[in-house]
């Protein structure tokens, strides 16, 4: 590989990483007993049962084959400066020949910083060589592969990942929280919206005093921006983001959310938090930390709830002190009311105790929501700007862009300049200041090459208003085109989400019976916008409405039975959706998916095209040009797949990425079906309902094939935390987990078993279905009622599955039966109280302890009580409810010892920790078992606020000590500052949480702990905290001679520990001893030699009173270590020794 990297460059950029099996880095001591027995023979050549040679022996090859041969130890050293940039695994032999190991474990491992190693169970005969495709040294190389690969892939696709200066190093953790973060690109996002502000458009904006004083306000605060459709609600969002962007300091972070109804990632509430918080850490990767903090505490469910995003947003809106964060969530009316009323509460909750943050949001919607009626009063903290009180200057605006639309036709020839004159004229009279009207009619015109007189009359013919402008282009659709028109757009309202043309093929195709012969329209991206336009936006592949009104005129004209075009092009969603459903089901229950897909057999049925289907297994060679010249085609999955079935080690996500590019509709109607299915069917004897509800149960039966595809790629694609799924369970449990109500009175025949009701009722609860629960109680209960335990999943009783994932009404139901038990516990012994605090739902909460027999003081396996869970959700108001409930008690320890305020200060919870201290039933100096009081697990997080909270009102001991005798200053020491390491903050240490204790705490200063290590000496300890020991030499109160019980002063750690700006400050600083004398008889000189660094040599040696000459207990001067040791350069520096002539 060096000789390649010479003599081919290319190389080093198409390798991306290197196993090796085996490989003598370093020699091998084997090497030197064949050499001595090459001397003496010259024929093939045995050495401990291994056949080395065959003809002539090679001695000047086993020369440099041996132990440390300087051959091998250049090539090694040449390797090693291109392994930098190289996935490295080397595997070692652990079994002997002839009694040794021809390879050892230290010559294999090439010992570079990331190289990862593990053994192969084989000698160095058999380390390349494998039995058959079983064998598990085979399966381990192939694993150790297939996760490179992976790593390859992941890197290649997370480039964007950097920050202006270096790429941002993240560890396993860090990176599936980003992922799980990253669910939206928020720049395809913006460009899928209408197209961004004209140049000199919305300067009034700029000069409106409520824009202007949101904008430069330094709290919190929330500007709500409405109007009516088509008046530039989405440009004005557009604009907002640039003008912010073009002024933005270093400190600014700007974060975007474009709404949409019709996409799920883009109006369900945790889906727009997770991008919102994906945004703001791009830009502040510390903030990261937060993140893993609470993917730790909560694991993967933090990133499916909404409470656990939001006080994980608090978190860190509140930690990026001295940062400009501007959040603009843009059409928020696009979400249900529930999402607008919870983004409401939630934001002028934070905005009331923000504190010092100066998050700043901004919000548009469509006037008068319920959401925008529970706005606060006070203007001056949630300004508003009603559009409608701006007509004058979005009519300017409106006419600017005209204008420059017209100019532009005029540049391109399509239009002349005695034409653009009269458009002019016609589209300002006709806009009435609306710019989706002038958007839509101008998009018509620029679709012509020619602009025509007989344009300009139709134009001056035109609406003013959009729904009869909407009417009016649905009437110009020729007759003959407007059944497929109609279909069209049903499909792309109906859909749950935007489109892809050959979705859209594959699904008008399965609308026909199957055993109807039709020819169904082939759809192109061309053909869809000449047919639609100008309703839809064609984007890439993606189909799309051009805006949200076209949905609603459509939905509203599917009411109108007797008009003509109503007929043709109106939306009913109930009878579109069953339609849409159809189509899915017969899609899913085809002969295409009769065989199984996640094997290589499931490939040889024809494609969708038509045409023969390959294997994902047979479809491209182990390597191709095209894989090494393009990763990001098909090449790479498809090698990666290759592999790994080879050695039988194929992941449902690797079929799942062959699978929905083989088959173009498998995802949509995998992962939508159930849900346009359990919304739109009802227990009916109508005909078209019957055969529906037929197909579903079809689709149930896991003794179809076709059921197990489906599903098992639903799981796989859906599946983004650790709950458990019904992946094996039958079709009642199936039907009650999807919430098909319609279908449980089908399923229901008395056969059942206990086992099969319980699994059915534990999903309904855990899902959220009320109905179908409602029914299997009143179906089944007498049925279950003698063993409860057949509704536990996983340990998991129903009623705290309910309580965990927030299902009110199905808590309800669950009590009413009064046959559950409140306090039944799961496998970690909690309650359902407890995992509804946990999670924050705090209306179960309340139903919970509204219950006269439950107990909640209940621990769990830890020895927490529901209380302590109140940090994980960080609710002020379920702590209220729960300290005001008489039964409480506050006083209850962990099994460490630990009281709630005690976790609340460890978590950063002032509100919490506020209430709890007015509370005072909780000690605030609670020592638990390791010694460490609330304080002290504050100041290890750094939480400044809760600090002073705790000493200003809480009255703690501030020079408590833990059992290892650290103090707050110790621990605080250890810490990088927030505010101090933040390179936006402007008052960097002066509002420091170290500078604060030195402060309130100055005789703490220098106290040592147990092992005799002072504040000082842990701002020392790798990876170093220079500018706080700086801080503490400030303060005038350190001993800068202080020994610890080894005898090392401050200063032989700053030079033993590589610190030599910190040694110079050292060393200047009055009384310090540069020459203290620790056990080993070594002053701080020794360390600077032993570390071989001339850097604090120099420093050294340049600073006065350092003894150059002093000896050791060894008798040796440093220069004669130095010499010893071979560390010439360092000699050079020092004096040498002076021979003593009389000896």
């Amino acid at each position: 590989m060096v000789i390649a990297y010479k003599e081919n460059p290319d190389v080093g950029l198409r390798c991306k990483g290197v196993i090796f099996l085996g490989t003598p880095h370093q020699g091998s001591a084997a090497a030197q007993i064949a050499k001595v027995m090459a001397k003496s023979v010259n024929k093939p050549t045995a050495y401990l049962g291994v056949k080395l040679f065959a003809g002539e022996i090679r001695a000047d090859l086993l020369e440099d084959l041996m132990y440390d041969s300087p051959k091998l130890s250049s090539i090694s050293k040449t390797f090693k400066e291109r392994a930098a940039v190289l996935k490295i695994f080397s595997f070692y032999e652990s079994e002997r020949i002839g009694g040794q190991v021809i390879v050892t474990r230290s010559s294999a491992i090439l010992n570079v910083p990331h190289e990862k190693y593990a053994p192969l169970y084989a000698d160095h005969r058999d380390i390349c060589r494998f039995e058959n495709a079983e064998s598990d040294n085979l399966k381990k190389v192939l694993r150790v592969i297939v996760d490179m690969a992976d790593e390859i892939a992941q890197q290649r696709n997370s480039r964007s990942i950097l920050t202006t200066d270096s790429e941002i190093s993240l560890d396993d953790l860090e990176k599936d929280c980003m992922e799980q973060l990253n669910t939206i690109d928020i720049a395809a996002a913006r460009q899928a919206n209408l197209e961004r502000f004209v140049e000199g458009t919305l300067q009034w904006l700029r000069l409106n005093n409520r824009y202007c004083n949101w904008e430069s306000s330094g709290n919190a605060s929330l500007l709500w921006v409405t109007g009516p459709p088509g008046c530039g609600k989405t440009v004005l969002s557009s604009y907002v983001s640039e003008a912010i962007s073009k002024s933005a300091t270093g400190s600014t972070i700007l974060c975007q959310f474009f709404c949409n109804s019709s996409v799920k990632e883009r109006h369900e509430p945790t889906f727009i938090l997770r991008s919102i918080i994906h945004q703001i850490v791009l830009r502040r990767w510390r903030l990261l930390k937060l993140v893993r903090r609470a993917r730790s505490l909560q694991g993967p469910k933090l990133f499916q709830q909404q409470s656990g995003l939001w006080d994980l947003l608090v978190d860190i809106l509140k930690a990026a002190e001295g940062s400009h964060i501007f959040i603009i969530i843009d059409a928020l009316d696009e979400c249900d009311e529930a999402t607008q009323a919870m983004f409401v509460n939630r934001i002028t909750g934070f905005i009331e105790q923000a504190g010092d943050s100066a998050a700043k949001f901004l919000i548009t919607s469509r006037p008068r929501t319920s959401a925008y009626f529970g706005l606060p009063s006070d203007e001056s903290i949630y300004p508003r700007l009603d559009l409608e009180e701006f007509q004058e200057s979005i009519g300017q605006d409106v006419l600017r862009v005209i204008r420059r639309k017209l100019d532009s036709m005029v540049q391109k020839d399509s239009c002349s300049k005695d034409l653009r004159l009269r458009l002019e004229n016609s589209l300002t009279s006709k806009a009435e200041k609306t710019f989706l009207w002038v958007s839509l009619v101008i998009s018509s015109l620029e679709e012509k090459p020619i602009i025509l007189p007989a344009d300009v009359t139709m134009l001056q013919n035109l609406p003013p208003n959009l729904s009869v402008l909407y009417k009016q282009l649905l009437e110009a659709i020729p007759a003959s085109s407007r059944e497929l028109a109609g279909q069209l757009l049903r499909i792309i309202v109906c859909s749950q989400r935007s489109m892809e043309v050959e979705e859209i093929n594959l699904l008008t195709k399965h609308l026909a019976e199957p055993d109807e012969e039709t020819d169904h329209p082939v759809y192109t991206s061309g053909a869809i916008t000449r047919l639609l336009h100008p309703f839809v936006r064609v984007s890439g592949n993606q189909v799309a409405l051009i805006h949200k009104s076209v949905a609603d005129f459509l939905l509203d004209l599917g009411s109108e039975e007797s008009d003509e075009i109503a007929r043709a092009f109106g939306v009913n969603l109930h009878r579109d959706s069953l339609i849409i459903v159809n189509a899915c089901m017969r899609y899913l229950l085809s002969n295409s998916f009769s065989s199984d897909l996640f094997s290589d057999s499931g490939y040889n049925s024809e494609s969708e095209q038509g045409s023969e289907a390959t294997s994902p297994f047979e479809s491209s060679p182990y390597f191709t040009d095209d894989w090494i010249s393009d990763p990001d085609g098909f090449g790479f999955d498809d090698f990666r797949i290759r592999l790994m079935s080879s050695g039988g080690l194929v992941s449902d996500d690797e079929y799942c990425k062959k699978i929905s590019r083989e088959y173009k509709l498998f995802d949509y109607a995998s992962t939508f079906w159930n849900e346009l299915f359990s919304k739109n069917i009802e227990f009916s004897k109508d005909a078209l309902q019957v055969e529906l509800q037929n197909m579903a149960i079809d689709l149930l039966d896991r003794n179809n094939v076709q059921t197990t595809n489906w599903l098992r790629y639903y799981w796989a694609v859906t599946k983004d935390s650790d709950d458990a799924l019904p992946e094996n369970s039958g079709s009642l449990a199936l039907a009650s987990y999807f919430g098909h109500k319609a279908l449980l009175q089908r399923l229901f025949n008395g056969a059942e078993s206990g086992q099969e009701v319980g699994e059915a009722i534990h999903w309904a609860a855990t899902r959220g279905n009320s109905l179908c629960l409602k029914g299997l109680l009143e179906q089944y209960t007498e049925k279950i009622s003698n063993d409860l335990r057949v509704c536990y999943l996983k340990g998991l009783p129903p009623l705290a599955a309910a309580a965990k994932h927030g299902h009110l009404d199905c808590v309800a139901i669950l009590l009413d039966q009064k046959i559950f038990d409140i306090d039944a516990t799961d496998e970690n012994g909690q309650t359902a109280l407890s995992l509804a605090i946990m999670h924050g739902h705090e209306k179960i909460v309340n139903m919970l302890l509204d219950q006269e027999d439950i107990d909640p003081n209940l621990p769990d396996r830890s020895s927490y009580t529901p209380l302590f869970w109140i940090t994980s959700c960080g609710s002020l108001s379920i702590l209220s409810k729960l300290l005001k409930d008489k039964r409480v008690n506050a006083r209850d320890l962990d099994r460490k010892g630990r009281n709630p305020l005690s976790w609340a200060a460890e978590e950063g919870q002032y509100d919490l920790v506020k209430q709890m201290i007015l509370d005072g039933r909780m000690d605030p100096n609670n020592r638990d078992l390791s010694g460490r009081t609330p304080l002290l697990w504050a100041v290890q997080n750094m939480h400044l606020s809760v600090v002073k909270l705790l000493i200003e009102k809480g009255k703690v001991d501030i020079s408590s000590r833990d059992k290892s005798g650290r103090n707050a200053i110790s621990w605080a020491v250890e810490r990088n500052d927030k505010t101090t390491s933040d390179p936006d903050s402007k008052n960097k240490g002066n509002n420091s949480l170290l500078n604060y204790l030195i402060k309130k705490c100055p005789h703490q200063v220098d106290v040592p702990d147990e092992q005799g290590w002072a504040p000082l000496a842990w701002a020392l300890n790798p990876p170093g905290y220079l500018d706080n020991a700086l801080l503490l030499l400030q303060s005038g109160r350190v001993n800068i001679n202080l020994l610890d019980r080894t005898g090392r002063s401050p200063l032989s750690f700053a030079v033993g520990w590589g610190y030599p700006r910190l040694a110079e400050a050292f060393l200047r600083f009055p009384g310090i001893n540069p020459n203290c004398v620790d056990r080993e008889g070594n002053t701080p000189i020794f360390e600077a030699v032993r570390m071989n660094s001339v850097e604090m040599i120099k420093v050294l040696v340049s600073a006065g009173g350092v003894d150059l000459c002093f000896k050791n207990k060894s008798g040796q001067t440093p220069f004669a270590v130095a010499q010893a040791e071979g560390k010439l350069e360092i000699a050079k520096l020092l004096p040498p020794d002076v021979v003593d002539m009389d000896a």
